[in-house]
């Protein structure tokens, strides 16, 4: 099922940030990213509204720098799972939030994070159609009070076959 790796990855672009510089963000930023710090579970959906399956991810979350925060974690469905390990972070120089990620499905990304209430929301923007890739991805992540949520939306270049993820995460206690 090549479709998986990608589709898995794609859930969870938004969770990882590399942090490429240090910086001293403002304290309520810090805060807001500090309180995701913990262990996160849930299932979500993944498919068309024909077809769908259930999908199960955990994330851990923990405290690095001044303003980030490290996570891995794996989702998983049938035939398959990606893991995926990141920062998310605040970059006072850029007056932005930022994350990227690595995931063992050849799959990566960066997405700008933008406050929304308490909450941050980060997009990753879809994959160039003429980049010869074999799908076009948009991912997205909002951090909401008690809940993280990744949505995803995976595109086959090549058929158009379109499949939408939907995960929302509770943190364990």
């Amino acid at each position: 099922m090549n479709f998986l790796r990608p589709v898995l990855s794609a859930l969870l672009v938004a969770l990882a940030l590399i942090a490429p510089e240090a910086a001293t963000a403002g304290q309520k930023d810090i805060q807001v990213l500090q309180s995701y710090v913990g262990s996160w579970e849930g299932r979500g959906t993944f498919g068309t509204d024909a077809e769908a399956e259930s999908i199960k991810c955990r994330l851990t979350v923990t405290s690095a720098e001044s303003a980030t925060v490290q996570f891995n974690g794996i989702c998983a469905l049938a035939g398959g799972s990606v893991n995926i390990r990141g920062s998310l972070g605040y970059f006072e120089t850029k007056n932005r939030y930022e994350a990227t990620m690595t995931s063992n499905a050849a799959f990566g990304g960066t997405a700008i994070g933008r406050r929304s209430g308490s909450g941050i929301d980060f997009t990753m923007q879809p994959t160039d159609p003429d980049s010869g890739a074999n799908y076009s991805v948009k991912a997205g992540l909002s951090l909401r009070d008690d809940a993280i949520v990744v949505k995803a939306s995976i595109t086959d270049s090549k058929s158009g076959y379109t499949s939408q993820a939907d995960v929302p995460m509770k943190k364990k206690s």
